[in-house]
């Protein structure tokens, strides 16, 4: 349908067009876009993608604040070669689906198998986005407020070793399924 790309493709370029680079690094302050379920999943920080690298105080942390984020040095280099024209294409087909179907929650999942010299090494994990500002919209925030709307946005866990890559796959995406499910419980 080409009318509803065209809505789309502008609206959401302009979101990401109006504080600076191609890449969206300026647009992480941008509330508009932190509010929305599925547009906040492609907020990005040069910060998390290791183009920067924070002193141990600043460093992020997930929403529980006990695990240190960080990329490995394969992601950052494949966020420096593939992560701006990766994440256009994958922000423009999650906005059509968004525009079609209007998600309330969404989520990017992950899971990683590690082995070791003691046995295997399960995880789980989920990205919500950058989390919205509390309060003025137009507040200016320091880096510690900026990398803790990050962490709220960050889950996971450690799962048996014993397990595959594909159980852990889906175990983080029921973990994300059941918190939505708890959430309307309640």
């Amino acid at each position: 349908n080409v009318a509803m790309e065209e809505e789309i493709g502008g609206a959401v370029q302009e979101m990401w067009t109006k504080g600076g680079g191609r890449e969206g690094y300026e647009e992480i302050g941008r509330n508009e876009i932190a509010r929305d379920p599925v547009l906040r999943l492609y907020l990005r920080s040069d910060e998390a993608e290791g183009a920067i690298r924070s002193a141990p105080q600043e460093r992020l942390r997930d929403r529980e604040g006990e695990n240190e984020i960080v990329m490995d040095e394969s992601e950052c280099r494949t966020m420096r070669e593939r992560g701006t024209s990766t994440t256009w294409r994958a922000r423009d087909l999650a906005c059509r689906l968004h525009k079609w179907h209007h998600f309330t929650a969404a989520a990017a999942t992950d899971a990683s198998l590690k082995k070791t010299r003691d046995g295997r090494l399960a995880s789980f994990g989920g990205w919500e986005g950058v989390q919205p500002k509390e309060g003025d919209d137009d507040a200016q925030e320091t880096r510690a407020q900026i990398h803790e709307r990050i962490g709220r946005g960050i889950w996971g866990g450690a799962l048996p070793g014993s397990w595959e890559i594909v159980d852990a796959e889906m175990y983080a995406i029921y973990s994300f399924l059941r918190t939505k499910a708890d959430e309307t419980e309640t």
